[in-house]
């Protein structure tokens, strides 16, 4: 912990009788991001819908032109998954969307 601090998620140690060696390896923590539940890999085209503020007029017409379209009834921007993960949307997602 010392030398690794939060980073450390691991700690083994492991014994080579032939060479009576003991060797420890630790496990470290290099990236930390959301991720999606329920969203399968193979899913990159199917329709989700993100929430996004009227003000944020340029991340609208960033998601526009990557062909998202306006759900009125919803209120979401909807578009492919591969597009959201694109455009760094994951966090907008909205929840029991279908």
């Amino acid at each position: 912990m010392e030398k690794y601090g939060d980073d450390l998620i691991c700690v083994r140690y492991k014994y080579d009788e032939k060479d009576m060696v003991r060797i420890k390896t630790v496990e470290l923590l290099v990236e930390k991001s959301t991720w999606i539940k329920n969203i399968k890999k193979d899913s990159k085209n199917k329709v989700i819908g993100v929430k996004i503020d009227y003000a944020e007029m340029e991340l609208r017409a960033k998601v526009r032109e990557a062909g998202g379209k306006w759900n009125r009834t919803k209120k979401v921007w909807e578009l492919p998954m591969a597009d959201i993960v694109m455009l760094n949307l994951e966090s907008r997602i909205v929840e029991n969307f279908e």
